[in-house]
């Protein structure tokens, strides 16, 4: 066995361990990157049930209120001191309880009667942009979802108000978002934000605003610092689709995903970016890359050993038989059996010619 032919043995399998090490782990990384993005879409997706489920429960609560005969004469007539008496002790509980931050009464001219969280603010027309309240008028159904308006953007549920039969109204409640997005974060351990495309918010010229990202602006989050830097990175802009990301952001690997917020009318009014740190998975692979690593080098021993033991017989121990019996002919001693024709052609001829040269030597 040439010394060329043992070295290419060796570098065969060296690569073949090498492609063998390198699929492993690129497979494993693959599937922890498909994992990655699952996770990321699953929160995105818990962030839509939130809002659907608490938009559910404000109209089944304007429903309740909608059906209370007080109620009905109270917006027939209109006037704010009604209101006020009849709802809004049961508003201020809802209010302090259960987060509820949107209180209003609509008429059915198309304009608002009474806000019980601004009430200096009446008499608006919603017509053109509150289409929840206006499905609510048309359809005599409670309508529920998440829309702008001008206290910003909250989750919304609207119920019709009837009197002696007749549509007078419609009242209804308010959420913020970010108790949900709070709320989500202690059952995840992610970070949420809502940012709303700036050009669909009512901004007054010199109004001081905060969480600023481009053409966008931070509703509802629960890491400003986190959003401002992956926005630094490009990472935050309107979608038109989930768009996943990942990036190491002060030692810490963090995926996060953009999704587009549809308002009730299906049209998009921003974006919901969901962000988590998977440090874990990057010390995993590390670790991984490291129990790699070791095995090859240990396969690559064991190989080269199992290549020893095959040339020390195939090679060295013919060799040796053939050395003996070498020196026993030149010594005229009794022949040592030559050992029998194996598959490397160089111990063979040398074979072949100790033979010859004994045959000689005793003839």
């Amino acid at each position: 066995m040439h010394s060329r032919a043992f070295a290419f043995t060796v570098a065969l399998s060296t690569a073949i361990i090498a492609i063998l090490l390198t699929f492993t782990f690129s497979h494993v990384a693959a599937t922890l990157k498909v994992d990655e993005q699952e996770a990321l879409r699953s929160l995105v997706a818990q962030v839509s049930e939130e809002i659907n489920t608490s938009a559910k429960t404000l109209a089944a609560q304007a429903e309740l209120a909608a059906h209370m005969p007080p109620l009905g004469r109270a917006v027939a007539a209109g006037t704010p001191e009604a209101l006020t008496a009849l709802m809004g002790e049961s508003y201020a509980v809802l209010a302090k309880k259960y987060g509820v931050a949107v209180g209003q009464v609509n008429g059915v001219n198309g304009n608002v009667l009474f806000r019980f969280h601004e009430p200096a603010v009446r008499g608006d027309d919603f017509t053109r942009s509150r289409r929840i309240i206006v499905a609510a008028h048309a359809s005599l159904q409670p309508q529920s979802g998440i829309e702008i308006g001008s206290s910003g953007v909250r989750v919304r549920g609207a119920a019709p108000v009837s009197h002696e039969g007749t549509l007078v109204g419609s009242i209804e409640f308010g959420q913020e978002l970010g108790p949900l997005l709070e709320t989500l974060k202690a059952r995840t351990n992610a970070d949420f934000a809502v940012v709303i495309d700036r050009r669909l918010l009512n901004v007054r010229p010199g109004t001081p605003e905060a969480n600023v990202f481009g053409n966008l602006r931070g509703d509802s989050g629960t890491n400003w610092p986190l959003v401002a830097k992956l926005s630094e990175l490009g990472k935050i802009a309107l979608v038109k689709e989930p768009v996943f990301s990942f990036a190491t952001l002060n030692g810490m690997t963090y995926g996060s995903v953009s999704s587009p917020l549809l308002d009730y009318s299906g049209s998009e009014i921003g974006v919901v970016v969901a962000a988590k740190s998977f440090n874990a998975n990057g010390r995993s692979l590390r670790q991984l890359a490291i129990s790699l690593i070791a095995g090859g080098i240990i396969a690559e021993i064991g190989i080269v050993a199992i290549i020893l033991l095959v040339f020390r017989g195939m090679v060295l121990r013919p060799v040796a038989i053939v050395a003996k019996a070498a020196e026993a002919a030149a010594e005229g001693a009794a022949a040592v059996d030559l050992p029998k024709a194996g598959t490397v052609a160089e111990v063979n001829a040398l074979i072949a010619s100790v033979k010859r040269l004994r045959e000689k030597v005793t003839s």
